[in-house]
């Protein structure tokens, strides 16, 4: 049987969450079955080597500078031409657009994977949105998403399946555990009866870190021995002007020595399994990764009830979730993060901090209802959102899509 020959676009090779769903796919997917190529953009370079070591598959770099660049089209349909691929599968927004205006000239079936939760009224995603209609598939990584694009007109919802973003949890097995909890505490200078709380996450604004150093100034003002450790940082300049911004902030308030930055960590094994709370202040999310991590590591998550977490995250069943003050207002205060233009003195962390209060009192009674949810988030974790599962699906989807064009 001839192998199916796949050729993934993506916008580029730095440190996220859909670069990384993409390597362990490629990873996972049955190479008997699956011919890859990777044809990788723009400079960004953090995953590279990771990428170059997949057995079985070809990794093309156009390292270009500009997004803006005209040349990118006439690039990418000289490797269509050279590869010959039977699908064209594009990740991130820039390698989406220029992916299906290239595809235009082959009569080759196309898929775009859409995970992005904020979908902004710039020109850019104006033409993600025109552009989207060429694709034969759209992939939306859960329920919400499918909605929210369906909302947004841009597709019609017979073109779109659901297929969750898949994470290798093996990466999380015990065999590779390489600290132990003394050696950790004593790494990040942490008492032995502290509570550790940890957040995954660039430091991008919707991504609303700013609840979180509230929270963490209002536990300590409590007297509650509590420790924030952030791990991720980000791959553009305003990433780290609010890394920087917010490093600041922790020592004009105080907690610097309770709040810990990390950076970023490609393997966060050891800091969530040694964390107590999982806790996400992320205003938009697609899917929520990280947060899944965690429920797979058997921590009790407190998350922010908006967008696709409300999936993952449920009242009394896998989590804690958590009611913004004002849900209306949530993208007006992740724009207003975008230009540092934001009031701390008006975010609202009175919810979260009863809820982070709940759990903190029910990990010190050992409470069997905590035990309980924590076992339900792990099952959905593994059951719904293991790479091996989620590879099967895009198999199914890729043989579908060949069969139909035969």
């Amino acid at each position: 049987m001839k192998k199916i020959k796949i050729l993934y676009t993506i916008s580029h090779l730095f440190y996220g969450g859909v670069e990384v769903s993409l390597y362990d796919l490629c990873r996972f997917i049955h190479k008997n079955d699956f011919e890859i190529v990777i044809l990788s953009l723009l400079q960004g370079t953090a995953l590279e080597d990771k990428f170059e070591s997949l057995e079985g598959v070809k990794l093309v770099k156009l390292n270009i500078k500009n997004k803006y660049n005209p040349l990118i089209i006439p690039k990418i349909i000289y490797h269509i031409y050279k590869e010959k691929p039977d699908i064209i599968h594009s990740n991130l927004t820039v390698a989406d657009i220029y992916t299906r205006l290239s595809s235009l000239f082959f009569s080759i079936k196309t898929i775009s994977s859409a995970r992005n939760p904020l979908i902004r009224d710039t020109f850019l995603y104006k033409v993600d949105r025109w552009t989207s209609k060429i694709n034969t598939k759209l992939i939306a990584n859960t329920q919400w998403m499918k909605k929210h694009i369906l909302k947004l007109g841009y597709s019609a919802e017979n073109r779109i399946n659901i297929i969750h973003s898949g994470i290798d949890f093996s990466k999380f097995s015990k065999a590779n555990e390489t600290q132990s909890k003394e050696d950790f505490l004593h790494k990040y200078h942490i008492p032995q009866d502290a509570v550790i709380m940890s957040y995954v996450a660039s430091f991008n604004p919707m991504k609303a870190h700013i609840y979180l150093f509230y929270l963490v100034k209002k536990l300590l003002d409590d007297k509650k021995q509590v420790y924030l450790i952030l791990i991720g940082l980000g791959n553009s300049p305003i990433n780290r002007k609010m890394f920087d911004y917010f490093k600041a902030l922790c020592e004009k308030w105080k907690i610097n020595q309770n709040v810990i930055f990390v950076g970023e960590l490609h393997n966060p094994r050891d800091v969530l399994e040694h964390t107590d709370i999982y806790i996400s202040s992320s205003l938009a999310e697609s899917q929520g990764r990280a947060i899944l991590e965690a429920m797979y590591l058997k921590k009790p998550v407190i998350a922010f009830d908006v967008d696709a977490v409300r999936e993952i995250i449920i009242e009394d069943k896998t989590g804690f979730p958590v009611t913004l003050h004002n849900e209306k207002a949530k993208y007006d205060t992740i724009n207003s993060m975008y230009d540092f233009d934001f009031n701390i003195d008006q975010i609202d962390v009175d919810n979260l901090y009863r809820r982070t209060i709940e759990v903190i009192d029910l990990i010190s009674q050992s409470d069997s209802k905590l035990i309980e949810i924590i076992e339900n988030a792990h099952k959905l974790a593994v059951d719904e959102y293991s790479i091996e599962i989620i590879t099967a699906q895009h198999e199914e989807l890729y043989k579908e899509m060949v069969n139909e064009k035969n």
